[in-house]
């Protein structure tokens, strides 16, 4: 049975996931056809994943969490990413194109204190490894000026980790989990 293709694009906030993803996807949608490729991202992806998107980004914002509510909520739109979308999908042989996955939380994880039982939690729930892994990077005074002038977001102003020197080391830290 085909086990499908898993594309992951990863990058700090202003890499160009969200314009490289959809083009990617109809680039495979039009070589395969509309059925065979699935889209997703993280946090989102789902109706719960894209609520909970919601709350962190634009409604309350990971600047008022509690230590271990932010890693919870990444956990929980994972895990329902990854049943409910992405293994069904790989299971039926579909390519299925993601917009962040795991490797996210692990970079980011790094500039906030994470609780050990969330950490062992989202590594032992995680899912599949990528197939392909598209890593976007660049000069991160350019990706977070880039990420801060979206005229169709506003949510970049509540994140925890929206400045140059924060994103300059979630950068390195992708660097060096994919340099592994």
């Amino acid at each position: 049975m085909n086990q499908g293709l898993f594309i992951v694009v990863e990058s700090q906030d202003g890499g160009g996931k969200g314009t490289q993803t959809p083009r990617i996807v109809q680039h495979l949608r039009d070589q395969y056809g509309d059925g065979a490729v699935v889209q997703t991202k993280e946090p989102g992806g789902t109706e719960l994943g894209d609520l909970i998107r919601e709350i962190l980004f634009n409604k309350i914002g990971t600047k008022n969490l509690s230590e271990g509510v932010l890693d919870c909520l990444f956990l929980a739109s994972h895990l329902q990413n990854w049943h409910s979308v992405v293994k069904p999908a790989l299971d039926a042989g579909k390519i299925v194109v993601s917009d962040r996955w795991r490797y996210s939380q692990l970079a980011y994880a790094t500039q906030r204190v994470v609780p050990k039982q969330i950490a062992v939690a989202y590594e032992e729930c995680s899912g599949r490894n990528a197939d392909l892994l598209l890593f976007l990077h660049g000069d991160t005074e350019i990706l977070t000026a880039r990420a801060n002038s979206r005229s169709t977001e506003d949510h970049q102003a509540g994140k925890t980790w929206n400045d140059t020197k924060t994103l300059a080391q979630i950068q390195k830290a992708y660097v060096d989990l994919f340099s592994h």
